[in-house]
């Protein structure tokens, strides 16, 4: 089981540091991904005090012990503020999220030093530890509580996405969600492990905890950690982010700037003839067939702004920019199927070619507007028109 663990955990350094290598060569220092090299370099810390324990090295482990514990209270924070740096304005974003670290820095003053001092000296010299013990042992909670709360947030970012993309599918944000849930699984996992320690005695455990975390660290990284090098910032007004997160921005002279600039509400006069004129161009135009299109895009066809457009379809129209696109594609791929001249492409060329870009969001927008499945829906039409020849 030692030679195991030790081969796991020397894969799970070596990844870690070819991912950190990876991202500090980058010459796009974007500020997620700074706080993505910060994750994975307290990650490295973690496995490096691991390997120092399992093979006693002593330097290994107490030089490492300080971050290998207050990571129990400081990854969840810090999962929290990579997911926020990706959406949202990188001004201040430290700054406003500070609150998020007070715990985790009066844990690492409090229980983490005078941990790694009494644990150094063997002495007990801070008595006050006898009674924060197990309590510190389930430290790790307060990160899992932050995972939830970043999923949380990554749910509301997708529904403000779906205000000013037609296709969601295409920005990758699937990796954010796996980080969160592997995140999830290994903290669940040191809980499970810390509560089996204190309910039953470590010499009847049929496992050891510390190999258990260990394995769970080093595979989390293996399989995440390429992924986040690959993450882009995903860009979207701040109108849009500002009622889900309170964004305000702020004048030189400290003062809030008005959300509603002048000139940027619609006048009702002008809402028939923006509607009149924005079906005209999605029906002869057909931007829709583009993946691409977003919001702003489709706002400049009508010479109106991304505010304006945004206004105008979820308030006037009542739907979203999302829903509006991705019904005008429904329509092509019905058009399509009905037509015998594309009889020779299959489902999914008909879709790509009618401006979708992923099977998986193709299939569940055609189900939810038509009620049946696009192969369904090709059947029903196909034995129709034979019935007609």
């Amino acid at each position: 089981m030692k030679l195991l663990l030790d081969f796991i955990l020397v894969m799970g350094l070596l990844v870690n540091s070819m991912i950190l290598f990876i991202l500090f060569k980058n010459e796009h220092k974007e500020y997620h991904r700074r706080i993505l090299f910060a994750i994975f370099f307290l990650v490295l810390l973690v496995l490096i005090c691991f390997y120092g324990f399992l093979h006693k090295i002593p330097f290994l482990f107490y030089s490492t012990f300080v971050f290998e514990d207050v990571s129990n209270v400081c990854f969840g924070p810090l999962l929290l503020l990579y997911v926020k740096s990706i959406f949202l304005p990188t001004d201040s974003l430290i700054k406003k999220n500070l609150i998020h670290f007070i715990i985790p820095f009066f844990y690492l003053i409090f229980i983490s030093i005078p941990f790694l001092v009494s644990t150094w000296s063997q002495l007990f010299i801070f008595s006050y530890l006898e009674y924060v013990e197990d309590l510190s042992s389930l430290s790790i909670i307060y990160s899992l509580i932050y995972c939830f709360v970043s999923l949380n947030v990554l749910k509301k970012v997708r529904h403000i996405m779906e205000h000013y993309y037609s296709n969601t599918s295409g920005i990758d944000l699937i990796w954010i969600k796996k980080l969160l849930y592997g995140g999830i699984i290994v903290i669940s996992l040191d809980i499970f492990t810390t509560i089996m320690e204190l309910l039953i005695d470590e010499k009847e455990l049929p496992f050891n905890s510390f190999y258990v975390i260990a394995i769970g660290v080093s595979v989390f990284v293996g399989y995440v950690g390429y992924y986040g090098i690959m993450q882009s910032k995903v860009l979207l007004p701040e109108f849009l982010l500002k009622d889900t997160f309170d964004i305000e921005k702020k004048s030189s002279g400290g003062t809030a700037v008005k959300e509603q600039k002048k000139g940027e509400e619609i006048d009702a006069s002008e809402v028939k003839e923006q509607i009149g004129l924005l079906k005209k161009i999605m029906r002869e135009d057909k931007p829709f067939l583009d993946p691409n299109i977003s919001l702003k895009s489709l706002a400049s066809l009508i010479s109106i702004t991304d505010k304006k457009l945004s206004a105008l379809l979820n308030q006037y129209m009542n739907i979203s920019f999302y829903d509006y696109i991705n019904g005008y594609r429904v329509e092509e791929v019905k058009k399509k199927i009905n037509d015998r001249t594309f009889d020779h492409l299959t489902l999914l060329a008909i879709a790509y070619d009618s401006g979708f870009n992923s099977k998986t969001s193709f299939n569940r927008i055609f189900k939810k507007i038509e009620g049946i499945s696009p192969s369904e829906y090709k059947k029903l039409h196909s034995d129709s028109n034979t019935k007609q020849l």
